[in-house]
C-alpha cells in the first residue's frame, strides 16, 4: 500500500523507497522490518551531506578522541597546525600530538606543508550496524570528557540534557532515527569551515534504565 502511495504521489527512485521505509519505520509489523527502515532511512536521507560513515580502514580515526578534533581544529586555526599548538588546544602531550599527526598523515586525512598540517578528511560519523569494541572506546572517551565538562566548563558555554520518560520498545527503531536525523542536522547547521572558532563534541545517549521483565 506504501508503494502504491508513492506511485500516485509521483514518488520514484529513491524518493519512493524513502518514502516506504518511512512507512515501515512507523508502521512495520515486526522489530526486523523496523530495524531494517531505519538503516535504509540512514543510507537515504539521514547523514548529514559532509559526512562519511566509518569502515574498517577508517576505524583508526577514533583511536582516540583527539584524532578527529585535530582535523576539526585545522578549521580555526588560520595556519597550519603542528604539535605544539595540537598540545596547546587540545590539552594533549606532545608526544601524543606528535603521534597523532603522524597517524592522521598515514591515513591522508592532513597533508604536510612547510613544516605544518593541513586538513584533506571529510567529516566522519562515528557509527555502524554493528558495534565494535573501538568505537565503544571512543564513546567512553567522549563521555569521560561530558562529565569533565560538567564540572570545569561554565554553563554558557556547553549544554547538558538529561530527561527520564517512559516509552514502548516498539518505538525504538522511531526513537534511533530521530536521534541520527537530529545528529546530521545538528552538524550540517553549525559546522563552520570557514569562520570556526572552536571545537566542540556533541554527544547523542538513549539508552534503558529498568530491568525487562523476565517472561
Amino acid at each position: 500500500m506504501a508503494q502504491s502511495i508513492a506511485t500516485n504521489l509521483g514518488l520514484k527512485g529513491q524518493e519512493a523507497h524513502y518514502f516506504v521505509s518511512l512507512v515501515d519505520l512507523k508502521h512495520g509489523r515486526s522489530a526486523a522490518i523496523r530495524n531494517a527502515a531505519e538503516k535504509k532511512l540512514r543510507e537515504y536521507g539521514h547523514r548529514a551531506e559532509n559526512s562519511q560513515a566509518l569502515d574498517e580502514e577508517k576505524l583508526a580515526l577514533i583511536r582516540h578522541w583527539y584524532y578527529p578534533a585535530i582535523i576539526e581544529l585545522t578549521h580555526i586555526v588560520k595556519h597550519l597546525v603542528d604539535a605544539n599548538v595540537v598540545s596547546k588546544r587540545l590539552g594533549i602531550s606532545l608526544e601524543d600530538a606528535r603521534d597523532a599527526l603522524r597517524v592522521l598523515e598515514e591515513r591522508k586525512c592532513l597533508q604536510r606543508i612547510d613544516g605544518g598540517y593541513a586538513r584533506t578528511a571529510v567529516h566522519h560519523v562515528a557509527e555502524r550496524s554493528v558495534s565494535t569494541p573501538m568505537i565503544q572506546n571512543f564513546h567512553k572517551q567522549v563521555l569521560s570528557l561530558a562529565t569533565q565538562a560538567v564540572s570545569s566548563q561554565e554553563l554558557q558555554k556547553r549544554k547538558a540534557l538529561s530527561t527520564v520518560l517512559a516509552v514502548k520498545e516498539e518505538d525504538l527503531p522511531a526513537a534511533r532515527a530521530m536521534l541520527n536525523k537530529f545528529s546530521d542536522d545538528f552538524v550540517q547547521r553549525f559546522q563552520q569551515i570557514d569562520s570556526a572558532d572552536s571545537v566542540y563534541a556533541l554527544s547523542l545517549q538513549y539508552f534503558r534504565l529498568d530491568q525487562p521483565n523476565e517472561k
